[in-house]
Formats: structure tokens, C-alpha cells, sequence
């Protein structure tokens, strides 16, 4: 059962202006994104700042050899946050829904000077933080950020929630991978895309039952309907999404693990070794 929603900011609930991150960048002698992570001392630099590990006063003289020679302090400063927009109203309704019946927690790779532009463009919706989040870490803060696993660790020490029965959206696939790695049942969102990934599924992909590897996916129909499929099977395990987040994992992967055993004889009854290939 999901008891818990955990949730990253910049991609997710906040969106990203791609276009005015770029003109700021290449404003101030910088490459593009791409190119500002694709040059490995530069992204050292970057990262470290951006994701609240280094002090502004650290990081300008850090930055400098990277920027053209004439670069002022404003144009780094908004080569570092232009890429920050606005938070859809509609998002913050929907977390202030989830609140009913989930524990709702941000996760956040930032710094505290973005933190700041970040609070007052959520709290412009006319709702405050403490309302729509029963707890906020950041990585300015905690003085870790993602994928280091110790930050997942920190916050199930704080919150005492379950990875198993936790549900995480981030547009990172680094985060998300130490999400699955950890037990998080994970969302990888498309940057800006929330309306649009918070009706996936989240995709086990595979499931360890009884000694054995049991490989399945799980789909969400226009319907409502949610299957599961396995290399010998499909059926259908919950009438709608919100009945499959209330079903308990472990009650599941046996029933998904049954339901492949039994077709898997079938099969090899019918068929023999070969399995009919």
C-alpha cells in the first residue's frame, strides 16, 4: 500500500525555462546545458554549487575561468537561476489533495540562493509550504544531494516511511535509479510533464519472490484497468489506479509470482523444454 508520496521540485513541480537558461549561459560565456555537463570540470563546479554544497562566495571564483573575461556577478548570478519558472497553481492544488489521504514529502537538490526564488514562486499560489508538505529537505541544508543514497537514508530516519510503500516522482533517471536500487516504487517525470506522469505506474521491474527472479510489467489502461504481464502470463490485478497504490507489494508480487508458476507449467505441459519457440 503507498502511505507516502515523496516528491522533487525543479522539473517536477516547479518548471524548467530551458531557452532563458541558455541565453543567460551563453550571456555569460558559458556553454548550453548539454555542454556546461558534457565539460567534466565545469559540471564539478556547477553541480556542486547548484546543488547547495558550495557557498556563493565559494563559487564565483570557482566559476570565473569558465566565463568569458569581462563577466559580471548579475550574469552569473542569472546564468545560475534564469532556469527557474513558474509553479502551475494546479500543481499545488493537486499536492494539497494528496495531503487527504498520503505523508507528503519535497526532496530537493539546491541552493539556497535558488531555494529562495523557489519559495516565494510556490508560496505565490497563495499556499505555504508547511501546508502542502508534511516535511521539506534540501540539499543545501543537509549538506547531501542526490543520488547519494545517505540522502534517502536521511529522510526515512526523520520520517520513519517505508521506500516500499512510498511513491517517487523526480525527472532525473540518476535519482531514479537510486530510487529502485533503494525500494522506492519510482516515477521518472518528463521535465515539466508532472500532469502527465502522475497517472503512470510505477514499473517494478522485477521482483525477487521466493529465491527467484520473477520479471513483470504493469500497465495502466484508458479504462482505468491495471494489468500486469509476465513472460507467461497477463492478467488484470486492480479495477483502477487508486485500488492498485492501495494494494499491499508483498500481497502482489505472490500473487504475480502464482500466476507465473502456474502458467509457466501450463505451458511447459503443452509444450515441453521448448516452451513452443
Amino acid at each position: 500500500m503507498i502511505k507516502n508520496i515523496l516528491l522533487d521540485f525543479a522539473g517536477v513541480i516547479m518548471n524548467l525555462n530551458m531557452k532563458r537558461d541558455t541565453e543567460s549561459l551563453l550571456a555569460a560565456g558559458l556553454p548550453d546545458w548539454k555542454g556546461c555537463i558534457e565539460n567534466i570540470p565545469l559540471r564539478n563546479v556547477l553541480l556542486t554549487y547548484l546543488n547547495g554544497l558550495m557557498t556563493w562566495e565559494d563559487f564565483l571564483p570557482a566559476i570565473k575561468p569558465f566565463c568569458k573575461a569581462d563577466v559580471t556577478e548579475k550574469e552569473i548570478f542569472d546564468a545560475m537561476h534564469d532556469v527557474l519558472d513558474d509553479v502551475p497553481a494546479s500543481r499545488v492544488e493537486w499536492i494539497l489533495s494528496l495531503r487527504k489521504n498520503y505523508k507528503v514529502y519535497l526532496l530537493s537538490n539546491i541552493s539556497e540562493d535558488s531555494w529562495a526564488i523557489c519559495k516565494e514562486r510556490f508560496e505565490a499560489s497563495g499556499h505555504t509550504l508547511e501546508e502542502c508538505f508534511d516535511n521539506v529537505f534540501l540539499s543545501y541544508e543537509m549538506q547531501l544531494a542526490k543520488p547519494d543514497e545517505r540522502i534517502y537514508k536521511a529522510v526515512e530516519e526523520v520520517t520513519g516511511l517505508v521506500p516500499i510503500e512510498t511513491l517517487y516522482f523526480d525527472d532525473s533517471a540518476e535519482n531514479i535509479e537510486a530510487g529502485h536500487r533503494l525500494g522506492y516504487r519510482c516515477i521518472q517525470v518528463i521535465m515539466n510533464n508532472l500532469e502527465h506522469s502522475r497517472k503512470c505506474i510505477p514499473t517494478i521491474k522485477k521482483g525477487k519472490v521466493s529465491n527467484q527472479e520473477i520479471y513483470y510489467s504493469i500497465y495502466l489502461h484508458d479504462d482505468g484497468r491495471v494489468t500486469c504481464s509476465t513472460l507467461n502470463s497477463y492478467f488484470n490485478i486492480a479495477k483502477s489506479y487508486e485500488e492498485y497504490l492501495r494494494m499491499d507489494i508483498g500481497n502482489l508480487e505472490k500473487r504475480i509470482a502464482k500466476e507465473e508458476h502456474e502458467a509457466a507449467a501450463k505451458t511447459y505441459e503443452m509444450y515441453g523444454p521448448s516452451g513452443g519457440r
